[in-house]
């Protein structure tokens, strides 16, 4: 498992109240993992690039050498 997934799991899992789980559709465009990441902290899927992109740099930053 990758450093940079293993922390937004965390990150989830520390966030989300139990209360707030819901099922929602999401586009099947190869954006599954981020879009759901966008409507929990956007209320819609359309930041999933950005988070994308978010989580990418988070990874590069944190690289072991």
């Amino acid at each position: 498992m990758s450093t940079a997934y293993s922390y937004v799991i965390n990150q989830i899992k520390k966030e989300i109240p139990i209360n707030r789980i819901e099922k929602i559709n999401i586009e099947p465009d190869g954006n599954c993992l981020f879009r759901p990441f966008s409507y929990y902290l956007y209320r819609d899927q359309e930041h999933h690039n950005e988070i994308r992109k978010d989580i990418y740099n988070h990874a590069k930053q944190t690289k072991k050498r």
